[in-house]
């Protein structure tokens, strides 16, 4: 993945913007946030289908909201590696994960 100043919100999938210096994944609408994870609670797989699953219960989350989730998450994550390879729920420490990413 190409390296990006990520010091504050950078990178987009669609309208999902990952907000380094916040530890937020934000849903922008005008520009500003709409919806936010906090990325520091994403601690295991179950905390990571949590977040899905919350955004999904929206009456106002569509296929492609929900969609640039978890495209967002697998950028920044990559959960197979980090959270769930070989169907086996592992623990996860985001804030040394974040201290080190760099975002396309």
């Amino acid at each position: 993945m190409p390296e990006a100043d990520t010091s504050t919100s950078t990178a987009g999938w669609g309208s999902w913007s990952f907000n380094h210096s916040a530890l937020t994944l934000d849903l922008l609408q005008a520009g500003l946030p709409a919806y936010s994870i906090n990325v520091r609670g994403v601690t295991s797989s179950a905390c990571m289908l949590d977040a899905i699953f919350d955004l999904k219960s929206k009456p106002w989350a569509n296929n492609e909201v929900i969609g640039d989730l978890v495209t967002a998450l697998q950028d920044l994550f990559d959960p197979r590696v980090t959270l769930c390879g070989g169907g086996r729920d592992r623990t996860f420490d985001p804030l040394s994960h974040f201290q080190t990413l760099r975002v396309q």
